[in-house]
């Protein structure tokens, strides 16, 4: 087929694995993916010049400029604990954003939670202000 876009659904070796035998068969067309993937995983093992052109569909505010109260959140967070490891990237951001809401899920399951009660919660959460943006 003569395609001109592939969206990608992986996380991130898979995703590089197949960019990498995908541009290796020469394939030409535009490569989408989700902010999921890493994109240093994806030059770490495909290479530069089979990811060049690679977009990222990215859902997370700049977690460099501090400017939403997530991103200050995320920051104090990592300042409280000493997690100078910690990578301030839009992954890592995300991943802030997930445990919050995995957390406010627990906390509305009630004082002794099972799994079937935070699945609940999951699926029933609305309008839930993760600080400046709403899950």
């Amino acid at each position: 087929a003569d395609l001109q876009a592939i969206f990608l659904g992986a996380t991130a070796e898979p995703a590089a694995q197949f960019i990498k035998q995908y541009r290796a068969r020469g394939g030409g067309a535009q490569l989408l993916g989700l902010s999921s993937i890493d994109p240093g995983i994806l030059l770490k093992v495909a290479g530069i010049d089979a990811v060049r052109g690679y977009s990222l569909a990215l859902v997370m505010p700049n977690p460099g400029k501090g400017v939403n109260p997530v991103i200050r959140e995320f920051n104090r967070a990592r300042a409280a604990v000493g997690a100078k490891d910690v990578e301030l990237s839009f992954r890592a951001v995300e991943g802030f954003v997930a445990a919050k809401v995995l957390a406010e899920a627990v906390r509305r399951a009630g004082p002794k939670p099972t799994r079937d009660q935070v699945r609940r919660e999951l699926a029933h959460l609305r309008n839930f202000d993760v600080g400046g943006g709403f899950v």
